[in-house]
């Protein structure tokens, strides 16, 4: 079974909201920022949400052999063209990305766009 929720950035109250299925509430979209539930979690269990910080382990093959293994940092962002999370990453000042399942495997929530954890 899938899991949807939902979370927000309240600029006001500046924390993050976690709204629960039976509570009603009411979004100004222009103030709060919203974030999705990606539905996975990372290697020691913690909740993916979009905007996340994350640091994970990208494995480098080449002919199915593992080069080398390289430690990155970025955050969690849906892209629409292919209606999936990934990872974006800014390496050198190019914008790059990375499948979400290296967090699953080989990475860590280190905090969001709006605060560290």
């Amino acid at each position: 079974m899938r899991i949807l929720k939902i979370r927000f950035w309240d600029n006001d109250k500046k924390e993050l909201i976690y709204p629960k299925h039976k509570d009603f509430f009411q979004l100004d979209f222009e103030k709060e920022n919203i974030m999705v539930y990606t539905g996975l979690q990372d290697s020691v269990g913690q909740d993916i949400w979009e905007g996340d910080i994350v640091t994970f382990i990208h494995k480098v093959t080449l002919f199915k052999d593992i080069k080398y293994l390289d430690e990155k940092k970025g955050k969690i962002v849906y892209n629409q063209a292919i209606a999936s999370f990934e990872i974006e990453v800014d390496e050198k000042g190019v914008t790059m990305f990375y499948p979400l399942t290296d967090v699953v495997n080989r990475g860590v929530v280190v905090g969001n766009i709006f605060r560290a954890l």
